[in-house]
């Protein structure tokens, strides 16, 4: 889940209807600091947000940083292989991630390079990040 605080502020929790984003939301969540000042005038809003609160303390964080940096060799590699497959098993699709990668590249800037923003993410978000990808989203090939 692609998610950021700003998603929940004032009456942003009306945006959230299923319990698996809410799952998601609370996953996030660390603690009540992050709760930001939530109307919960209406019951809805107020449900959700005591939904939040019993669920983020269930989650146990992992640091997997380190080990994510080591297997992308990212101080070689600028990006993941995208080689090889993405299967969709519901629908019954596969997508070829080397043409998904060549045809997602487009130049970019006064010096013209190329970037390619990864839409997987972007179509399949339910936080509201999809503005983040165009502010930290570009990855330089």
């Amino acid at each position: 889940m692609w998610f950021g605080q700003y998603a929940i502020q004032e009456d942003g929790l009306k945006d959230f209807s299923e319990t698996s984003d809410l799952l998601g939301i609370s996953d996030y969540i660390k603690n009540d600091d992050f709760l930001p000042d939530i109307d919960v005038s209406d019951e809805d809003s107020s449900v959700k947000l005591q939904f939040l609160r019993e669920n983020y303390k269930c989650w146990r964080s992992i640091n997997i940083y380190n080990k994510a940096m080591e297997y992308f060799n990212c101080d070689k590699n600028r990006s993941v292989l995208y080689s090889g497959f993405l299967l969709n098993h519901t629908k019954k699709l596969a997508i070829n991630l080397s043409d998904y990668l060549q045809r997602s590249l487009s130049m970019f800037g006064l010096d013209l390079f190329f970037v390619a923003i990864d839409l997987i993410p972007v179509l399949t978000e339910t936080g509201g990040g999809t503005a983040m990808v165009f502010l930290d989203g570009e990855g330089i090939s």
